[in-house]
């Protein structure tokens, strides 16, 4: 009959050494890379995100839309682009990172390009939208703005990376 011996060691008590070497400023340190990558990542998301809108990525640019950037030209998102900082702070337990608009108008036109909205025609918008050539009927009394949903798409787009950058300096300060 065959021995079989199987050999089982643990690495728990080089586990234990590692973890007891890790100073607390070394796992600050850390918290203020992954924050700041995070954010970062976040507000590029966002950045591309506005650029594609409605060209790229549904849904689509409406006719009227598209007629007023052929007169006015075509934006490039820098009416929130420019608009949108990244604030990271310490905190009691850690570091904190807020990306977005923090004041003005441009905090209302993010919300619309976001969310969407349906907006009332007034007859200043008429006579808006008929300078541009664009001539709504009678009946119409409202527009709808479809949501683009840029800070979600953003948002999850970190929390995607976020489990792998969590798992790298996870294993760095291990190392």
């Amino acid at each position: 009959m065959n021995n079989w011996k199987i050999k089982i060691t643990s690495s728990l008590p080089q586990l234990i050494n590692k973890l007891q070497n890790i100073t607390e400023e070394k796992v600050m340190l850390t918290g203020e890379k992954w924050v700041t990558e995070m954010a970062n990542s976040t507000y590029q998301q966002c950045i591309e995100n506005l650029t594609n809108q409605g060209r790229n990525e549904p849904p689509p640019l409406s006719a009227a839309t598209l007629k007023i950037y052929s007169i006015d030209g075509n934006p490039d998102g820098s009416g929130i682009r420019d608009h949108i900082s990244i604030e990271i702070n310490q905190i009691k337990s850690g570091w904190r990172a807020i990306v977005g608009i923090t004041k003005g108008k441009p905090t209302m036109i993010a919300k619309v390009q976001n969310h969407g909205c349906v907006i009332a025609v007034s007859d200043k918008m008429r006579k808006f939208l008929a300078i541009k050539g664009i001539f709504l009927r009678p009946e119409t009394s409202f527009i709808r703005i479809p949501g683009r949903f840029f800070w979600e798409k953003a948002i999850t787009h970190a929390q995607q990376i976020s489990k792998q950058k969590t798992k790298e300096m996870i294993d760095d300060l291990l190392n």
